[in-house]
């Protein structure tokens, strides 16, 4: 048995309520052991995830409503406080009467979780916290208070913070793991730096696995991480620090894996190979081989890694241009080059200074519009304080504000007027992303890489079968929050295409004809458009298409096929009955056909036009059958996915898709008045869009195997993420001092540091799902927090380089998002190549079959030999380069840089020892490269 725990449940404080559940599971299923003994391949596997990005640091903070729900659920049950749950309710609430809803929810479903775990697990909880010095303290606190309610309460969350970390201590005494495995183990600090002071997490996991536990009993423990230390340091970095660092941080990783003799050895190894190296000449590079030799075999001894094929699947040089510079980037440049002396004339006549005597170009050359996306940045405060005299006062702009290039012009937003990019990166991309010919605007989900049948070549899926989500990264937090309304806002006005001028709601509308279109359920004296008949899940239906057998068939002859199937099914069940068929459609009398196919209901008293062509369209490509022919009845299950008791099903989360205004748009952009309902032409698109090959691909990675069908059904619900908002100063609220405005995001998000908290967290979490999901968003735009260990590769390949990083390792680790396990480009690279065949699992096989060699299991599921590849699709690296500026000598650099940089790994001053390395022929950078792969020196060694 195996189980992983929801994130939300991933703090180290409530570990204790997990493994007692698994216990009584398995005492339920009797597959406990109590002498501990289970024959081979039968013991049980519990999998619990314990990280600094979700186990955060105790030392402050009351925590999230999971602990303190737990934690009450255990207090409420001890002798002495039994009496005073209501004190204790506020207490562990911490906002009383805010989210009361939400919060009586988690009570009452960790006293039901509690009580399953029975009285042992109560009394043993109990007898553990009695004991741990930490607990006795807040609880004497909390009886203080409670005999002395007069008492001013001034440490509460202090007291919370204690209590977590006392549950959390009593966890760690539940945790006997046979093996640990700690990813990204460079974000436990404690496991190297021994902080003695340090209460995270982090801290008593690492004192229980490398302290307590030594000896017989000590648990096997590996530690992974890409990237340990940093593993390039430029001058400007030693510069800034005055340190040496990442040469720092090598020391220090050597030294802890390093122990003993084996560290004295390794220090004395390390010194004369580095020595050597910074001694480099071709006289002596037979020497420095041998040092280099010797220290990769005794490295070897504790660190193993594997690189990918130096012939990768990314494309490093068609994208790297220099972009077109239009007006709007000139005049938005001058017009904020008049606002800075406009700031240092009123500023010289009040007898003070303005800082600023430029705008920095980097900033212009970031985004457009820099006074609506500057949030925190000093220029822009400064500017604010210059102009603004009094707090409500309207600021006065050196230039026409019918002219002003620097402002997001709120009337052009309301009646979704073009705004133009004022900026050649960001004009860049929306040729990338927008394509009129293509229609690509018109995409709801990424087009499947293994098509099951062929379309025609108007099809919008088909015409946009190489596109791509974008993952963009830039050195300003700016960038992210301009890409993702800028971006937003043009899908949405390429989609939307009728207007209302609404201005007292604060957001654009748009009428009638679209606002019209929606798939509504049938209510009493509504005859509903298609809501429950797309949410209906007919086995009947689904059973009728087989995509294996009609695979690579025209669709319009698997449609014929389907049409003439059901005729005989309805002209064989109807036999002797009198079945009217009438001129309107409706998609209630429709639903009832389908319900009378899969037994249930009377024969229906007539069958109305399009009958046939719109139960083959849900046969073939309705999201609820669909979605049924892969995971059977679970679509139609409730899922509870708020604590304010709302439910839907996974089917509903397809309709709200389609309810969306830009959907509504793009169908009536696609298909116009053809006279269909809205919920046909729904169908349609779907069918276009192969929505079986769409979501298999999806469910194949979420899970190979196919079988846990829980996971499958969270992660595809998951990723529908709603429309976000942020706010940003417009032209009236700037100009006018009124408040500022909300603009939604959902084409493009942002992924970038915000306070951690939650709320934040829970975000980050949902943003990232529905990125690697084929829907919404599109684009994701990050800074640096978001280029190490996460994953963005399910459906990009396209990376942009906004700015260009001052390490060139950075790109390394940015492109390594998307570069990554059975990454987009890999899959179409392979449907492509085996055509032939259905399954996925079968088309990865026989990949592997063909390619495999001395990569062992990299190849075909982490890089492919781009030789095997008539036209391969490549990953992008995409670098928008302004003309006339230092951008392509810097991008030089760092590719120069990204050829050499692996020859200075634990080297001090590494910029300038790279400085020895241009001379010398690639075949020699190729002989002092570290080979760490525990594969390629098994194959080295069996060839000896």
């Amino acid at each position: 048995m195996q189980k992983q725990l929801d994130i939300s449940e991933s703090r180290l404080s409530m570990q204790h309520l997990i493994i007692h559940e698994e216990m009584a599971a398995l005492k339920e299923e009797g597959k406990y052991r109590e002498d501990g003994i289970y024959e081979e391949g039968m013991m049980p596997e519990l999998l619990i995830p314990l990280t600094p990005g979700t186990s955060l640091t105790m030392s402050s903070g009351y925590g999230n409503m999971n602990e303190r729900a737990l934690m009450y659920n255990i207090l409420i049950r001890m002798d002495e406080l039994k009496e005073h749950k209501g004190f204790l309710n506020r207490f562990c609430q911490f906002y009383p009467k805010l989210n009361q809803k939400n919060w009586n929810w988690y009570v009452n479903a960790y006293s039901t979780r509690v009580e399953k775990c029975g009285d042992d697990y109560i009394s043993k909880m109990h007898n553990r916290l009695f004991r741990n010095e930490l607990f006795l303290d807040c609880y004497h606190r909390l009886i203080e208070y409670i005999e002395n309610k007069n008492k001013e309460w001034n440490e509460k969350s202090h007291i919370l913070n204690r209590l977590r970390v006392a549950f959390a201590q009593v966890s760690i005494e539940e945790l006997e793991p046979d093996f640990v495995i700690m990813d990204e183990f460079q974000r436990f600090s404690s496991l190297i730096d021994d902080n003695e002071d340090d209460e995270s997490e982090q801290t008593m996991l690492t004192k229980k696995f490398f302290g307590e536990m030594s000896g017989e009993n000590a648990p096997l423990i590996l530690l992974l991480s890409a990237t340990p230390y940093k593993p390039y340091s430029t001058l400007e970095d030693l510069n800034e620090t005055n340190c040496d660092q990442e040469y720092e941080d090598f020391l220090k990783l050597t030294n802890f894996l390093f122990t003993g003799e084996k560290a004295a050895e390794f220090k004395e190894v390390w010194k004369d190979y580095s020595t050597k190296l910074s001694q480099l000449n071709t006289d002596t590079f037979s020497l420095l081989l041998a040092s280099k030799e010797h220290a990769e075999k005794t490295m070897y001894s504790a660190i193993c890694r594997t690189e990918r094929l130096s012939n990768s699947i990314i494309d490093t040089t068609s994208n790297v241009q220099e972009v077109q510079i239009s007006e709007g980037d000139i005049l938005a440049y001058c017009q904020m080059q008049k606002m800075i002396r406009n700031c240092q004339e009123k500023m010289q006549r009040r007898g003070k200074k303005f800082l600023w005597t430029n705008t920095p170009m980097e900033y212009v050359k970031s985004a457009p519009y820099l006074l609506s996306f500057m949030e925190n940045y000093k220029l822009k405060e400064d500017i604010m304080k210059c102009l603004r005299n009094g707090k409500n006062t309207p600021i006065k702009l050196p230039f026409r504000k019918g002219s002003q290039q620097i402002l997001i012009n709120l009337d052009k937003v309301y009646n979704y007027k073009e705004l133009p990019a004022n900026n050649a990166r960001l004009d860049s991309v929306k040729k990338i992303l927008f394509n009129k010919e293509k229609q690509s605007q018109c995409l709801l989900w990424i087009p499947a890489s293994h098509p099951y049948y062929k379309t025609d070549d108007t099809n919008v899926f088909r015409k946009n079968r190489d596109f791509s989500k974008i993952l963009v990264f830039s050195s300003w937090e700016m960038v992210p929050r301009m890409m993702a309304f800028m971006l937003s806002y043009e899908q949405e006005r390429l989609t939307i295409p009728c207007i209302n001028h609404r201005r007292e709601e604060h957001e654009p509308t748009y009428t009638n004809k679209t606002g019209a279109q929606r798939l509504r359920a049938a209510t009493e004296g509504h005859a509903g458009t298609g809501k429950q008949l797309l949410e209906y899940a007919s086995p009947y239906l689904a059973s009728i298409y087989k995509p294996e057998e009609s695979y690579g068939q025209d669709i319009e002859d698997i449609r014929g096929q389907i049409i003439e199937e059901l005729y005989l099914k309805i002209k064989t069940l109807s036999r002797g009955k009198n079945i009217e068929e009438v001129t309107r459609c409706s998609s209630t009398a429709i639903l009832k056909i389908a319900q009378w196919l899969d037994g249930i209901g009377n024969c229906p008293e007539e069958i109305p036009e399009r009958t046939y062509r719109i139960l083959a369209d849900m046969a073939i490509g309705s999201p609820s059958i669909c979605l049924y022919r892969r995971i059977g009845e679970n679509v139609s299950d409730v899922i509870e996915r708020s604590k304010d008791g709302d439910e839907s099903t996974l089917a509903s989360q397809f309709t709200g898709l389609f309810n969306l205004r830009q959907s509504a748009g793009i169908m009536d952009q696609l298909y116009g008045d053809n006279g269909r309902y809205y919920f046909e032409n729904v169908l349609d698109y779907c069918v276009m869009g192969d929505m079986q090959a769409m979501l298999d691909e999806f469910i194949h990675m979420i899970d190979e195997s196919g079988e846990n069908i829980k996971n499958i059904v969270e992660t595809i619900y998951g990723s529908f993420v709603g429309v976000s908002t942020s706010e940003f100063d417009t032209t009236d609220s700037f100009y006018y001092a009124k408040r500022r405005y909300r603009l939604r995001t959902h084409y493009s998000m942002t992924y970038t540091n915000t306070k951690v908290d939650e709320r934040n967290v829970s975000r980050a979490i949902n943003v990232r799902m529905a990125f690697n999901s084929p829907f919404h968003p599109f684009v994701l735009t990050s800074t640096s927090i978001g280029q190490e260990g996460l994953d963005f590769h399910w459906y990009c390949r396209k990376i942009v380089h906004w700015n260009i990083p001052a390490n060139p390792q950075d790109i390394e680790q940015r492109e390594g998002r998307i570069n990554r396990y059975k990454c987009l480009a890999i899959r179409r690279n392979l449907a492509n190549k085996y055509k032939g065949i259905f399954d996925w699992k079968k088309i990865f096989d026989s990949a592997y079959d063909d390619m495999k060699n001395s990569e062992g299991g990299l190849v075909p599921y982490w890089c492919l030999p781009v030789e095997e590849f008539d036209h391969p699709e490549m990953i992008e690296r995409i670098v928008p380069l302004f003309p006339l500026s230092s951008d392509r000598e810097r991008y030089q650099h760092m590719e120069d840089v990204l050829a050499l940089y692996r020859l200075t790994m634990g080297q001090p001053r590494q910029e300038e020892l790279l400085s020895l390395f241009r001379e010398i022929s690639q075949d020699q950078v190729m002989q002092l490269l570290f080979n760490l792969s525990p594969i390629k020196r098994i194959n080295i060694e069996t060839k000896k």
